[in-house]
């Protein structure tokens, strides 16, 4: 009788973030961050509930000189504010301006950083040809391309040489007018702008007839970002809300008929949306590049994937990993820089309660009431650490390499 050999159990697989799961257990700090930021989500979603006070109610009756600047105590758990309002209950719901922001900002930015990102780094050096000229070496007669062109042609140029020259005219001298022969002059000269014109249109014709033009979506977009970088973040994020806050420009005005106090929570995560993709869109970028090349990608291809499959479906889930880590950092950084911008007064305005506009006020009081930074100040630096912490927990986890 044969003896059958013992069945040796075989490991169970585990998926790649049950891995990264098994990992970041092992990483106390970032554990102990993601409890926080988990207890700080659920304090902005349900301060309505925990907030003893409304955020911007202020006393109207009693002793009112009593009820400002109160020291914590059992009524008021963190005091009161300049104004008698309890700062306990704006630190909560300024905890849910915190996290609207922060998470808002960066889930937008992460799209819009995502989608040029790997747009620029699949098509690096293949550049999309909006237009070919009709007589354009190896292209073929197109009509539409060519009456679309000619159209724009003189539109721009017939246009923009007479408005000179009537400029010119205008902004001539009597003396000038006077030697050019008058009003008859004045004629003369518009029709001098008009044959300028219709010449430079013939010229931007004949030109078009022959001309190809191509756009490479990688070079735009690097030499885009390398012209922001180089400009100094802070003013320019300064000046730009300061544009969009203006009560007598467009935006500023849409926004106070429409969302009134909470305009500038909308107006602020728009200003740090159009800085904040640029790192996402690197990051994508730079992976895509080194990833278009591997024998997956070519495999794809060769089994008739269309551009967008190959796009979506087998490069983007190989960055997911950085991403989550860089998206991580990037609530931070939002929330930090948020918080600058309402403590110089240009971020989230009164009454719409927020941590850096309370910093902001308290500033005033720094002698007469040092209880009213401590809050904000520390619930900023807690939250940014964090989300730091976070973040570090999640690259060592989701990194292959890493030996936790």
């Amino acid at each position: 009788m044969a003896v059958q050999a013992p069945s040796i159990p075989q490991p169970r697989s585990q998926t790649l973030w049950a891995l990264a799961w098994r990992r970041f257990r092992k990483h106390k700090l970032a554990l102990a961050a993601l409890v926080y930021v988990c207890l700080l989500i659920a304090v902005a979603l349900f301060a309505p509930i925990l907030a003893p006070y409304d955020p911007t109610a202020q006393p109207l009756s009693g002793d009112l000189a009593s009820q400002y600047f109160q020291l914590p105590s059992a009524q008021h758990w963190l005091g009161t504010d300049e104004l008698g309002r309890d700062v306990f209950s704006r630190i909560l719901y300024g905890a849910r301006i915190e996290m609207l922001v922060g998470f808002t900002a960066a889930l937008v930015s992460l799209f819009i950083g995502m989608v040029l990102g790997i747009l620029a780094g699949y098509f690096s050096g293949r550049p999309f040809r909006f237009y070919q000229g009709p007589l354009a070496q190896g292209s073929s007669w197109q009509p539409l391309g060519f009456a679309l062109w000619r159209v724009i042609s003189w539109v721009i140029f017939y246009g923009l040489l007479y408005f000179i020259a009537d400029l010119a005219w205008t902004l001539a001298g009597d003396g000038v007018r006077a030697f050019l022969g008058g009003e008859r002059g004045g004629h003369w000269f518009a029709l001098l702008g008009l044959v300028v014109s219709w010449g430079a249109v013939l010229a931007a014709g004949i030109w078009g007839l022959f001309a190809k033009f191509g756009l490479d979506l990688d070079v735009v977009l690097s030499r885009f970002i390398d012209f922001i970088l180089t400009i100094p973040s802070l003013p320019l994020l300064l000046v730009l809300s300061a544009l969009l806050r203006d009560s007598q420009g467009a935006v500023g005005q849409w926004a106070q008929a429409t969302l009134g106090p909470a305009a500038s929570v909308l107006i602020i995560i728009t200003v740090l949306v159009i800085f904040g993709w640029i790192s996402t869109a690197r990051l994508v970028r730079g992976a895509v590049l080194s990833l278009r090349e591997q024998d997956f990608v070519t495999a794809a291809q060769a089994l008739g994937s269309s551009e967008v499959r190959v796009m979506f479906r087998h490069l983007l889930p190989n960055v997911t990993a950085p991403l989550v880590i860089n998206t991580t950092l990037e609530v931070g950084n939002a929330i930090l820089s948020e918080s600058i911008l309402s403590y110089l007064g240009f971020g989230i305005q009164e009454p719409v309660p927020s941590w850096g506009n309370m910093l902001s006020r308290a500033q005033d009081y720094l002698f007469s009431a040092p209880h009213l930074l401590f809050a904000p100040g520390i619930m900023i630096f807690l939250t940014i650490l964090a989300f730091n912490y976070l973040g570090d927990g999640l690259r060592d986890a989701l990194d292959p390499r890493s030996r936790l």
